[in-house]
């Protein structure tokens, strides 16, 4: 294995999976959290208070009403564009992409495309077991609560282990380092904790 290779395509996945988690997140969202405009709506424009005791005129909540509808549009239409996103995935597609515009500063034969190409086609089939494992070995959050980079490093080191075959001493490590470059001070020992729980203990 050509160490140099490994360490740019745990790059190239890197940044996959951080989109592949923040999109995953965004439809979450959007599913539960109403919009802050509609709530904000609900509440001036509530059936309860009636428009002549209202503090605001009636063109206001003409305007509330307006924009309320507006927003409600809007989220429809970027959950529809999430869903299609996430539903019409295709890991060999968007990685090959990702690489080659993404990292240009790299010629392919400088990146483990092997590695690229395994790990991001094998999220599908080992998310949902690795949100179980970690949702088991945390006892005040769970894993749609932490930090999507946090969730990142998780998910890649448990995908390596299970696809390359690399010792899981070995991706502990690297995905402790990449939570100390890109997340916060926290991020290391939780990532370096739950992934011993998971993968070691």
């Amino acid at each position: 294995m050509d160490i140099r290779k490994r360490i740019n395509a745990r790059k190239v996945v890197l940044a996959y999976i951080y989109e592949h988690c923040f999109f995953s997140a965004m439809q979450k969202n959007l599913i539960v959290q109403p919009s802050k405009v509609a709530e904000a709506g609900d509440q001036i424009s509530s059936p309860d208070t009636p428009a002549e005791n209202s503090f605001f005129d009636a063109e206001f909540l003409k305007q509330v009403a307006s924009k309320k509808q507006q927003q409600e549009h809007i989220d429809e239409y970027v959950q529809a564009q999430v869903t299609e996103y996430l539903i019409n995935q295709s890991p060999e597609e968007d990685a090959g992409y990702l690489m080659k515009y993404g990292f240009d500063q790299w010629q392919l034969e400088e990146i483990d495309t092997d590695y690229v190409f395994k790990v991001t086609s094998a999220i599908s089939r080992y998310e949902e077991e690795l949100i179980e494992k970690v949702n088991q070995n945390t006892q005040t959050f769970q894993y749609e609560q932490m930090d999507i980079m946090d969730q990142v490093c998780l998910l890649q080191g448990y995908l390596e282990v299970k696809v390359m075959d690399t010792p899981p001493a070995v991706v502990i490590n690297e995905m402790v380092e990449l939570a100390k470059r890109y997340s916060d001070d926290g991020a290391p020992k939780l990532v370096n904790g739950l992934l011993n729980a998971i993968l070691i203990d």
